[in-house]
């Protein structure tokens, strides 16, 4: 077996391993009396509110296709939303299995059924994924400032040290970090020429020509305002999917949209930090709604209701995808998988 091939299932086990770890401990300190709430909620969901809030998943996927199109008009080539939404569920299905793999898929299916550069397509991803982490940045110090409070009557031993240190230090933390970051970007620029051809540094000078290549077709857009409203509607449709989930179950009916807000926030920390999010996104959003007077039992299985809409309109979505590539488009599925994984160390 390739080296290459052992370093990636090495990182499939470790971050499931995470998530199994983390259903484990979640599940330790629960209570058998607990534990059995747990089960018998699953017997009283409401499925229609979930049909419900995986068709609006289904319109932010939808969205997210035509706003990757905007950014790839500037390069010289409009692609059928069809191709476009295919690459899009091809890349969800990916990342769900290994981190980075969806992004580099979503390329290769694109440029197979519409024709542009690979590398080209890769920059204008990269921007997405700047464009939303901006947007969840500003959300999540939003959470931060709205629910620190109640979130540090709460903690306690290393986290309540950890996020007093926070709100006194935040401010010194963010400026380093951002002249860190710009000092960063000018080394490299000036010293390009002998950093291309060195391994690490190599890698790290080429995404920074792709970022680059990308940030040139966002300058290039058109329609600005419709991207923009795209990004905040595509965001808007993730809170209004978890309110929905959250009418599924009688104990959590009640709920504001305000409770969204903080799920979708702080349990996108989870599918960051895990590919999916795994047994630590229900484990997030379980805590984050006992700040709304959810029991810890409840909040768990709301998590887990939550996290299974979202996964099932993505598997849904892939089917759909990985069929009309194939029978209408010829695609092999193997020839992306092999693709997308000798290319994962870009």
């Amino acid at each position: 077996m390739k080296k290459k091939s052992i370093v990636q299932i090495l990182k499939i086990l470790f971050f499931l391993g995470i998530g199994f770890f983390s259903i484990w401990g979640f599940l330790r300190i629960l209570t058998p009396e607990e534990k059995k709430e747990i089960l018998q909620s699953f017997k009283h969901v409401k499925y229609g509110w979930l049909v419900a809030s995986m068709a609006v998943g289904f319109v932010a996927h939808y969205l997210r296709a035509l706003r990757w199109n905007m950014l790839i008009e500037p390069l010289g080539v409009t692609p059928k939303i069809k191709d476009t939404f295919a690459a899009v569920a091809v890349g969800y299905i990916g990342n769900f299995i290994i981190p980075r793999f969806g992004e580099l898929a979503r390329c290769y299916v694109l440029k197979k059924t519409s024709g542009p550069a690979v590398s080209s397509l890769f920059g204008t991803v990269i921007v997405e994924r700047v464009v939303d982490m901006l947007v969840f940045l500003f959300m999540f110090i939003m959470a931060l400032y709205i629910f620190l409070k109640q979130m540090k009557n709460m903690a306690s031993g290393f986290l309540a040290d950890f996020m007093n240190s926070f709100t006194e230090q935040k401010i010194i933390m963010l400026i380093v970090i951002m002249i860190a970051g710009i000092t960063l970007l000018v080394l490299m620029y000036v010293f390009r020429e002998k950093i291309r051809n060195k391994p690490l540094l190599g890698k790290l000078y080429t995404l920074f020509v792709k970022l680059k290549e990308g940030l040139l077709a966002l300058f290039r857009i058109k329609r600005w305002p419709i991207f923009v409203l795209y990004t905040f509607v595509i965001w808007g449709c993730y809170l209004i999917m978890t309110w929905l989930c959250f009418l599924a179950l009688e104990e959590t009916s009640h709920l504001p949209l305000m409770a969204a807000f903080a799920s979708v926030t702080f349990g996108t920390v989870g599918i960051i930090l895990v590919q999916g999010g795994i047994g630590v996104y229900p484990a997030i959003v379980s805590q984050t709604l006992v700040i709304f007077g959810v029991t810890t039992s409840m909040g768990y299985a709301m998590g887990w209701i939550t996290w299974l809409a979202q996964t099932v309109i993505l598997i849904i979505m892939g089917m759909w995808a990985i069929a009309y590539l194939m029978f209408i488009k010829g695609l092999k599925f193997n020839d992306i998988r092999k693709h997308s994984a000798e290319n994962s160390e870009i």
